[in-house]
């Protein structure tokens, strides 16, 4: 079995608690989200569910995924 190469990204997120209607009434399953070095990700909107409070999403996060862009883990840097 060969080990698969995992990825880091790193992003900026800012969402307000307004704009986050689309995702608790289920119209809007992904965020889409610019890392730092310019590549579009779209990430399922669950993985963000724990860090979402009264003010909305926000904070610097950093993603792992495998090379076939499987998510692996989501990580809130700070607030």
């Amino acid at each position: 079995m060969t080990a698969k190469a995992l990825k880091t990204y790193e992003f900026s997120l800012r969402i307000p608690r307004e704009d986050l209607l689309a995702f608790y009434e289920g119209r809007s399953r992904s965020i889409s989200v610019v890392a730092n070095n310019g590549l579009r990700l779209e990430l399922p909107a669950e993985a963000f569910r724990r860090y979402i409070d009264h003010f909305g999403l926000r904070g610097y996060f950093r993603v792992l995924v495998t090379d076939e862009h499987r998510l692996i883990e989501l990580q809130r840097l700070a607030v």
